[in-house]
């Protein structure tokens, strides 16, 4: 926990934000699952649904990465 808490406090020292985190993350994680999304009106039968699933219950983990 040590470790964990000195390299936090450097990444504070070097100018490093809670809002920096989140940005990253959503231009990592969020933004490229957004730019794939079929719309509930897309959802035709005449709609191209090649790489799109449907689920049932929670995911795993595993699946969302």
């Amino acid at each position: 926990m040590c470790d964990l808490l000195k390299s936090i406090a450097f990444l504070k020292t070097h100018g490093l934000r809670r809002s920096d985190v989140i940005r990253r993350y959503h231009a990592r994680r969020v933004a490229p699952l957004m730019a794939c999304v079929l719309p509930l009106y897309g959802m035709t039968p005449s709609a191209l649904l090649v790489g799109t699933t449907l689920a049932q219950g929670l995911l795993h983990d595993s699946e969302v990465v």
